[in-house]
């Protein structure tokens, strides 16, 4: 190899290893991009939890009503940054861990459709590694997920009305106490 072509060579390889810094660097914005509107849209949505809490009615999300998924929540752990009761670190916790005093209802906060739907372990289901008893409804805004059920009454594929009880509280999964953990996802992608 020449010199000229070993400098070329060279060249190539700061060039190819700064375009890759550049495509990493890129990524990274995008991702904390997400995580900024992905966080916006749970601040969106947890006002209008809270304004429809102090009205004492169900709450609006776009054209539709939705309903609490429990009965008159007691929160045990809104989203945000915490320190994890099953390993005892300092994590960011997506969605909102809440129980009843009234009922042990679980209930599907808009008309959707239930994509994903583990039931809870037992002898026979294993249930999701971190919800146990888990589900996932879409509907026309976003999509709503249910975890650490003692039981699910839904099945994949199985359409869903807003206030349908779809399972029951429980402690399945990785929680330590009966709880609901709830999150809803905007489909920041419609416009909401």
């Amino acid at each position: 190899m020449t010199r000229a072509e070993m400098l070329i060579f060279i060249a190539a390889i700061i060039i190819l290893m700064g375009a890759l810094y550049i495509i990493d660097y890129q990524n990274d914005v995008i991702k904390e991009q997400a995580g900024v509107i992905n966080d916006q849209a749970f601040l969106i949505l947890g006002k209008d939890f809270d304004l429809a809490e102090s009205k004492r009615q169900n709450a609006r999300l776009g054209d539709n009503d939705y309903f609490y998924p429990v009965d008159k929540p007691v929160i045990s752990s809104d989203m945000g940054m915490r320190i994890s009761p099953i390993t005892g670190y300092s994590l960011m916790h997506y969605g909102t861990d809440m129980y009843s005093n009234y009922t042990m209802n679980v209930y599907a906060v808009k008309d959707g459709e239930v994509i994903t739907h583990y039931p809870p372990p037992d002898g026979y289901h294993r249930g999701h590694p971190k919800f146990g008893g888990y589900i996932e409804i879409v509907d026309s805004y976003g999509i709503s997920t249910y975890g650490h059920m003692s039981t699910t009454l839904v099945k994949e594929g199985q359409q869903v009305k807003a206030g349908d009880i779809i399972g029951i509280i429980g402690d399945t999964g990785l929680s330590v106490g009966k709880h609901l953990h709830f999150t809803y996802y905007l489909n920041i992608f419609k416009g909401v």
